[in-house]
């Protein structure tokens, strides 16, 4: 892990790790510098979910991606092909996890120990 990084988590709630990302309606963005967390804030996403199915299942992939423009990582509880390509395309660092609390996936990602887990990806739904 590099010394400084912003690292957005999907959430719905805030204290959790949405499981699927398309859902997600916000971030917890967490400023880490040095292996310590020195701020952490909440990004609501603007733009309500879109039935363009062009853009994947009813949701605006784009419009999911503007409030974290300048993070470094995603880190959600999985997701469809089709976005976890996109966020590697824009060039964040995706981690996909089955940890569901963000205070516990904050600390394994300081110690070194959250890693991202490729099953979580799933094929698009028809």
């Amino acid at each position: 892990m590099s010394t400084q990084q912003k690292v957005a988590f999907a959430t719905m709630n805030g204290r959790t790790i949405t499981k699927h990302f398309g859902h997600v309606k916000s971030y917890v963005v967490v400023e880490i510098a040095d292996l310590q967390e020195q701020r952490r804030f909440v990004v609501m996403i603007d733009k309500p979910a879109t039935q363009d199915r062009g853009k994947g299942r009813g949701h605006d992939h784009d419009a999911k991606l503007v409030p974290i423009e300048n993070c470094s990582s995603v880190v959600a509880g999985g997701m469809g092909t089709p976005m976890a390509d996109r966020i590697l395309a824009a060039g964040f660092n995706l981690i996909l996890t089955s940890e569901t609390d963000i205070d516990k996936a904050i600390a394994h990602l300081i110690d070194g120990t959250l890693r991202h887990e490729q099953q979580l990806i799933h094929a698009p739904r028809q």
